[in-house]
């Protein structure tokens, strides 16, 4: 059976949510059905470490998207494949572009981000910019994924983007392992271990934790994973909200499988999140998840009573109270875990594979 070219364009992979979800189909899928290709605008990232050794590589090797444009013309020319796939709205335009003049292959694009977030932070002229670029070249492409019915909705509402094009398919999660069957009544210390995990930026509100452990008493301890600009400041808060004995900063850690199963309670306060992949995480090693309901793909996350609980955003009370009331109530993380069960990499990928087909 002749194998199916693809090639897959992106722009660099660098340690990133759209980046690993693109590593991952690489790699899962089936080499003896299917010949990969990568092109990347840059050859950098610690990802390129995992990437399966029968992928092919090349460069863009541009410096403006005019030139990223005629070089990825050609490429793809050259390679003559039967599907472009590309992830993040950069790779999404170019591919989009290209898709005007070479007509002989399916194009589908993973769009990842929260739309009406990143008009808003943009000004007047870059957001209209923002519109053209979604209207035409954008739209060009065959098939986009998206994350979540909020996101379907947003590329409707802002860009007219056709419905039928938009397909919803939610991010597969990596199976979290050893954390045993157990309820809140098996534990042996009264100590509440509250974990956060994600980049210290400003976009994840981890301040606003702090604020939380500080109306928390001593029982509530907090390990925050993650590093970044706000790593200093935060520090900083740690000692003079005299917090130290209860807030831990770890910074990056490899694998944080540990502290999924030997936390009581994830606590998420991003102002937006497309769609968070460590709530899945968490959710997968029977940890529940305390978020507030912010532009994203969280609402549609914590749909089910057993996964945690949904806080109007800036409900600093009512997130507390929540945080109280979780924290002591008996539940099976077997039950957590089978909530979230169907969202595999297995099922995901044959759905990847569905898209194929013109």
């Amino acid at each position: 059976m002749k194998k199916k070219k693809i090639i897959f364009v992106l722009p660099s992979l660098r340690m990133g949510g759209a980046e690993k979800n693109a590593l991952n189909i690489m790699n899962r899928l089936d080499k003896r059905r299917y010949s990969v290709h990568l092109i990347l605008f840059e050859k950098t990232g610690s990802l390129l470490n995992a990437l399966d050794q029968e992928i092919t590589i090349e460069e863009l090797s541009a410096k403006n998207r005019v030139a990223k444009v005629i070089n990825l013309y050609k490429k793809i020319g050259s390679i003559k494949p039967d599907i472009v796939f590309s992830a993040v709205i950069n790779a999404n335009i170019l591919t989009g572009i290209v898709a005007l003049f070479y007509k002989d292959c399916l194009y589908i694009g993973r769009e990842t981000t929260v739309h009406s977030k990143l008009l808003e932070k943009n000004h007047f002229l870059m957001k209209k910019i923002i519109v053209l670029w979604y209207k035409l070249f954008i739209s060009r492409l065959d098939k986009i994924i998206v994350q979540s019915q909020f996101m379907k909705d947003e590329l409707i509402s802002l860009f007219q983007l056709n419905v039928q094009k938009l397909i919803v398919l939610p991010n597969p999660v990596n199976k979290i392992l050893d954390k045993q069957t157990s309820t809140k009544s098996d534990k042996t210390s009264d100590q509440i271990k509250l974990l956060s995990v994600g980049r210290l930026v400003p976009l994840k509100r981890t301040q606003l934790l702090l604020d939380v452990m500080s109306r928390l008493d001593n029982q509530y301890q907090l390990t925050i994973i993650g590093d970044g600009p706000e790593r200093e400041e935060l520090t900083s808060a740690i000692h003079k909200m005299n917090l130290a004995d209860r807030v831990t900063l770890l910074g990056e850690v490899e694998d944080p499988t540990n502290y999924y199963n030997e936390s009581d309670l994830l606590l998420v306060a991003s102002e937006y999140d497309s769609y968070p992949n460590v709530i899945m995480e968490a959710l997968s090693a029977g940890l529940r998840v305390i978020a507030f309901d912010v532009p994203g793909a969280i609402k549609e996350i914590l749909t089910e009573p057993v996964r945690g609980r949904l806080i109007a955003d800036n409900e600093m009370a009512c997130y507390i109270e929540a945080i109280k009331e979780e924290s002591q109530h008996s539940f099976s993380s077997e039950r957590v875990k089978d909530s979230v069960s169907h969202q595999n990499w297995d099922q995901y990928i044959q759905k990847i594979e569905r898209l194929f087909v013109r």
